[in-house]
C-alpha cells in the first residue's frame, strides 16, 4: 500500500484592496501547512511592508497606487506536499485637495477679492469663474478675482496631482460682487 502526500492548501479570505498611504489585509486559510513572514512577499516590490500575525492575518502597506501580487509559499507538514499561491493586491489612488482659507470671496464692483489656498499633493491646473470669461489670478498661494459685474458667481479650481498616487479634484466657492457706492 502506497500513501501519497496530499497537496497542502492555501486560501485567502479576501483580495487585498486599500488606498495609497493606507494598508490592507487578508486572512490566510491553511490546510496541511503553515506560513512564516519569510515566505510572504509582494512580487517585484521589496519596498512593500508585509506582516503576519498569530491568527494568519497578512497585512501589506508601503506601496504606490497600482496593482500587485502577493506570493505565499507554504511550509507543508509531514503529510502534505509544498504549495504556493498568489493573491492580487490593489492600491487605489487618493484625492489631492485644495483648501480655500475663506468660505467665499466678496468684494464691491470695480474692486477685487481674494482667498488664500492650501494645496495638498497637487498644484492648480485650471481656474475659472463659472459662466463668465473673467480669469482669476494665482500668485503664490492667493487666488484673486476682479473685473466682474455685480452678481453671484462660483470660482472653480481643478487640481493637478503631483504624482500618480493622487486623483485630480474640482473644488469651488461662491464669489459675490456687490454694488459700489457712487461718488460725486
Amino acid at each position: 500500500v502506497t500513501v501519497n502526500k496530499a497537496s497542502a492548501k492555501v486560501g485567502f479570505s479576501n483580495p487585498i484592496v486599500f488606498d495609497y498611504l493606507g494598508d490592507g489585509s487578508t486572512t490566510l486559510i491553511l490546510d496541511g501547512c503553515t506560513v512564516s513572514l519569510s515566505h510572504l512577499k509582494v512580487v517585484g516590490h521589496p519596498e512593500a511592508l508585509v506582516s503576519i500575525n498569530s491568527n494568519n492575518v497578512v497585512s501589506v502597506s508601503g506601496l504606490n497606487a497600482g496593482n500587485y501580487t502577493l506570493s505565499v509559499e507554504a511550509i507543508p507538514d509531514a503529510n502534505h506536499r509544498s504549495v504556493s499561491a498568489t493573491l492580487p493586491i490593489t492600491v487605489n489612488k487618493i484625492d489631492s485637495d485644495i483648501i480655500f482659507i475663506e468660505d467665499y470671496i466678496s468684494f464691491k464692483y470695480s474692486e477685487s477679492g481674494s482667498t488664500a489656498i492650501v494645496l495638498d499633493s497637487c498644484k492648480v491646473s485650471t481656474m475659472n469663474i463659472e459662466g463668465n470669461s473673467v480669469k482669476p489670478v494665482l500668485k503664490g498661494n492667493v487666488i484673486s478675482v476682479s473685473g466682474l459685474p455685480v452678481g453671484k458667481y462660483r470660482l472653480k479650481v481643478t487640481t493637478q496631482p503631483v504624482n500618480g498616487n493622487y486623483n485630480s479634484v474640482v473644488r469651488s466657492i461662491p464669489v459675490v460682487v456687490s454694488k459700489n457706492t457712487a461718488k460725486i
